[in-house]
């Protein structure tokens, strides 16, 4: 005999997984000390967290600036290439470079 769960159960779990998922991307990039260390997937991570987190993730984006770990060439390395997502996401990137500004 199957056991029903309920969509409310689903929801609530995968809403804890997403939850447990974003603070432990969150801690990563935090805890990386060294500009040298950040990768372009730190910055995509974080622009994901964006959308659920943004004060946080605008708050340790700038941190990250200040100390030197997120440059300007780190940037433009995460949006080289991709034109076309770029093209579409321009609004997301302008508001990504004025927490840079």
């Amino acid at each position: 005999m199957l056991h029903s769960i309920s969509i409310d159960k689903v929801q609530y779990i995968t809403g804890r997984i997403c939850s447990i998922l974003d603070l432990r991307v969150f801690q990563s990039v935090e805890a990386v000390r060294s500009a040298a260390d950040h990768k372009v997937v730190d910055l995509f991570a974080l622009l994901i967290l964006h959308v659920i987190q943004r004060k946080p993730v605008e708050s340790l984006v700038r941190n990250k600036v200040r100390s030197g770990h997120f440059t300007e060439q780190l940037v433009e390395k995460m949006f080289a290439g991709h034109a076309k997502v770029s093209r579409h996401n321009e609004q997301r990137k302008l508001g990504f470079q004025r927490v840079f500004g």
